[in-house]
């Protein structure tokens, strides 16, 4: 049983529940605080920062770490500079029980595989896409995406956006924005039924109280058995392309073996690689364009595709030594180049563990650096 401080109205199975008055009492009994399994602090039931300090050292002189929580980010107090942890599923309000809805997906077998979406009325329009990849992991991707998709739809209040978590082996958006639930696995069930319209797909989607509200997050699970289902992503893509003004795709690495992430690269609008500015990434970075482009004869794409004309590099993590503009004036042959950022590995720890997806708001530089991205 764990232990949650709260004045918040919320109650979960194995969590005891404790007002923060109560736990003031009870921390002052002669027994002092039952701490259970571990301890959950919702930091909106603190007072004030002397409050905090002296709850986080009494603990830690204990032994005892302190899991602090909130449940509405937008309302952080300005004093809190600790780290906060993710709401576990069970406290989580926008998290959905999926219990059923994956055992319905496990015990009954895929409809005909020409299922298809709902047809569309002849003429119309398809939204912006753009799809984001990488060679390798840890270039930034999913970060550039994010923040990439939090300024268009705040440059765009009247646009309806989306970003779709693409990587499906590793997914990370959900882990980047603190929201697990609810996932398009929900969709998949229903997708395997036969309800394949955009009225089931849009069940699943979530937003965050961080980013502007005209933003939607379809999230896919993680899980040990990812969905490998071509024909269920292809029908999402489908859905979104039809139903949103801009559709932005964070893909994973598995350009060559994933067909719906290579599908992603083909209908795009503007394909943009974020690499970091090394000299491996260089390597990995021209042989993944020499592939995409058909140069690299494969059987997954060809110049028949067209994605060398809407092919564009974002270079993070760049300095201004010799080296590094080397390597960038390198990468800018292979590709052009339409942003480079800095090493900016501080301020996105702040703004993920913290929720600060505003820090840049007042950064021209950057702002213009967004707008080269998604022009």
């Amino acid at each position: 049983m764990y232990l949650l401080v709260t004045n918040s109205d919320k109650s979960a199975d194995d969590y005891r529940v404790l007002d923060f008055d109560g736990f003031l009492d009870e921390a002052n009994s002669d027994n002092g605080v039952d701490t259970g399994d571990g301890v959950y602090v919702d930091i909106e039931c603190i007072p004030d920062e002397d409050t905090y300090e002296a709850i986080s050292q009494s603990f830690g002189d204990a032994g005892v770490d302190i899991n602090w929580i909130s449940f509405d980010e937008s309302a952080l107090p300005s004093w809190f500079s600790g780290i906060l942890t993710p709401l576990p599923d069970d406290l989580n309000e926008s998290s959905l029980d999926d219990k059923s809805v994956a055992e319905l997906a496990s015990a009954i077998s895929l409809l005909d595989q020409d299922s298809q979406v709902e047809e569309t009325e002849e003429g119309q329009k398809i939204g912006r896409i753009i799809t984001f990849g990488s060679a390798k992991g840890g270039s930034g991707k999913t970060f550039t995406s994010l923040i990439t998709a939090y300024y268009y739809a705040k440059d765009h209040p009247n646009e309806k956006v989306c970003i779709l978590d693409l990587d499906i082996e590793e997914p990370q958006i959900g882990i980047v924005i603190k929201t697990l639930k609810p996932t398009i696995k929900g969709f998949y069930a229903d997708y395997s039924v036969g309800n394949t319209s955009f009225e089931y797909l849009k069940k699943r989607k979530t937003n965050n109280s961080n980013f502007p509200s005209n933003l939607d997050f379809y999230l896919t699970p993680r899980e040990s058995h990812p969905i490998r289902d071509n024909e269920f992503w292809q029908c999402v893509l489908t859905n979104l392309f039809f139903n949103y003004d801009m559709i932005i795709l964070d893909t994973g690495t598995t350009y060559m073996e994933t067909e719906a992430i290579a599908t992603a690269y083909k209908v795009a609008d503007k394909v943009c690689i974020v690499t970091m500015a090394n000299l491996a990434s260089t390597v990995t970075v021209a042989q993944q364009i020499k592939r995409l482009t058909g140069e690299d004869e494969n059987n997954v794409y060809s110049a028949e595709d067209e994605i060398e004309n809407k092919l564009n590099l974002i270079v993070t993590n760049s300095s201004d030594s010799r080296v590094c503009q080397s390597i960038i004036a390198k990468l800018n042959e292979e590709c052009p180049i339409v942003a480079t950022f800095g090493n900016l590995t501080d301020k996105i720890n702040d703004i993920q563990v913290l929720g600060r997806w505003s820090m840049f708001d007042e950064n021209p530089a950057f702002r213009e650096g967004m707008r080269d991205i998604y022009s």
